[in-house]
């Protein structure tokens, strides 16, 4: 990241690992290089997220409502393994029973 201190000097800060996507983004009036660092971590985790994205469909118990967390556990996948964050639930009924379509979003504790 980019950014222009309070004297507009230019300031810039880094995170992540070579061989990865390079992202550039410039911030106006950032007021310490420490500021402009703690965004650019935040950045980082966020776009190198590697757990779920998305959502899966379930059956009406065990009971699930957004901002409880959701256990999943993929055999193909162990690292993905976790308790993830519930951002919403959408309950549908029809003549063969009812069902849940979990979405879920950032995994919030390992196993």
């Amino acid at each position: 990241m980019k950014g222009k201190d309070a004297a507009g000097k230019t300031i810039t800060a880094e995170a992540g690992s070579d061989g990865g996507d390079q992202v550039t983004l410039t911030l106006p009036g950032v007021s310490t290089q420490a500021t402009l660092q703690s965004r650019v971590d935040a950045m980082l985790e966020t776009k190198s997220y590697t757990g779920y994205n998305g959502s899966f469909q379930s059956w009406l118990l065990p009971v699930c409502r957004p901002c409880m967390e959701a256990e999943v556990r993929e055999s193909d996948h162990q690292e993905r393994d976790g308790r993830y964050y519930v951002l919403a639930v959408e309950t549908t009924y029809s003549k063969s029973g009812g069902q849940r379509r979990v979405s879920i979003g950032k995994k919030t504790a390992d196993l």
